[in-house]
């Protein structure tokens, strides 16, 4: 996954064997939105603020999206866990 996100941004990422697109439609200071394609079409929606994270995730896939979701949350939190104190 790149360094930094910005609208318009086009990136591939692995679940397992299957592959999925993600383009950046919305890189603010407080939401992320990308566009899925190939293994799963449809959206994934991130919003946060002051302690708190939102994820929304729609899209139509043979991958359970429910797993996908979790997994996508379990990442955050250990990326959340390794940043310095005061950096998150």
């Amino acid at each position: 996954m790149p360094e930094q996100l910005h609208q318009g941004l086009t990136f591939t990422s692995w679940t397992g064997p299957v592959t999925i697109r993600h383009q950046v439609e919305v890189a603010t200071p407080t939401c992320l939105r990308l566009l899925l394609s190939q293994g799963i079409d449809g959206f994934h929606e991130w919003y946060w603020g002051e302690g708190w994270v939102q994820s929304r995730l729609e899209g139509i896939s043979m991958l359970p999206l429910n797993l996908g979701q979790t997994l996508n949350l379990l990442r955050l939190r250990q990326f959340l866990a390794a940043q310095p104190r005061g950096v998150s």
